[in-house]
């Protein structure tokens, strides 16, 4: 007897790049430092403490943002998350 294939409703799976497990990549971006080693240059150039993620340095878009694009580029923004800490929720 042979059994049916399981209808798989997830969108997700038909464009998702296969893992190891046969699961789904995901992407993880860790952005809940403090950002004390770049500081004293946001304050020079903002004018406040805002975190080292949240700086546009080289270029308009901040590290975060440009960390973001990276990870775009072989995950999903729509299953990418970002850990940061409480304090930062709204900053971007």
């Amino acid at each position: 007897m042979h059994s049916q294939p399981r209808l798989d409703l997830n969108p997700l799976r038909e464009t998702a790049p296969p893992v190891a497990s046969g699961g789904i990549l995901c992407g993880v971006v860790l952005a809940g430092g403090e950002g004390v080693g770049l500081r004293s240059l946001a304050r020079r150039i903002w004018g406040d403490d805002r975190p080292k993620q949240y700086v546009p340095l080289l270029e308009r878009r901040t590290l975060l943002r440009q960390t973001l694009d990276r990870v775009a580029l072989g995950i999903p923004s729509a299953r990418t998350a970002v850990v940061t800490l409480r304090r930062d929720r709204f900053a971007f």
